[in-house]
């Protein structure tokens, strides 16, 4: 009976033949649209931080993207290509032809909004697997304490859904330095300045 179990659901919950959950189709839309659109990176940045990217790859150019935004640099195929270059990672990320495949498979930079929420959708339930193989090895331990392991496990959950808050909170001070820096370059250029 057990063998028949472990062929219906793949050999059990460790069960190396499994990949945890990810669209890379979400995730290159939304890299392509930030190519595309600034409006996109704002729209991206509302839910997704570099660590919600599956493919090593995404996470460092979106990390490279966010970078460029916060210098207020363009954001295109041909500034991503360059900044991956000087970095010497411009053909281990699929080279220019990557990048520009990124920009045209975009189906509407418009849904980036979407193509994030998937993205992070995914992530959450990576971290999820994560929490509870951790809490499987801490039963297995058979703990002194269980009410202790309980509350460890009801934490390491705890921690999986508010992950989002902790990561958007950030000092004042250090938002408000940066933003000035922005500012005062943008006058130093001759730019427009908008927002507040």
């Amino acid at each position: 009976m057990a063998t028949r179990l472990n062929k219906i659901d793949g050999g059990g919950a460790h069960s190396p033949a499994r990949v945890p959950p990810h669209n890379l189709e979400a995730e290159e839309s939304v890299l392509g649209s930030c190519m595309l659109s600034r409006q996109a990176i704002a729209t991206a940045l509302e839910t997704l931080t570099p660590e919600d990217f599956y493919k090593p790859a995404h996470t460092e150019m979106f990390r490279i993207m966010l970078d460029l935004y916060a210098r207020g640099e363009p954001i295109d195929a041909v500034t991503m290509g360059e900044e991956l270059k000087r970095q010497g990672n411009l053909e281990e990320f699929g080279g220019k032809p990557y990048l520009f495949t990124l920009v045209s498979s975009v189906p509407s930079p418009g849904s980036v909004g979407h193509y994030a929420k998937i993205v992070v959708e995914n992530a959450t339930l990576r971290r999820l697997i994560e929490a509870s193989q951790e809490i499987g090895d801490l039963a297995y331990a058979l703990p002194d304490d269980v009410e202790q392991a309980v509350d460890q496990a009801e934490d390491l959950i705890y921690q999986v859904m508010n992950r989002r808050t902790s990561e958007e909170l950030a000092a004042l001070k250090d938002l408000l330095t940066e933003n000035m820096e922005l500012v005062e370059k943008l006058y130093e250029r001759g730019s427009a300045i908008t927002g507040v």
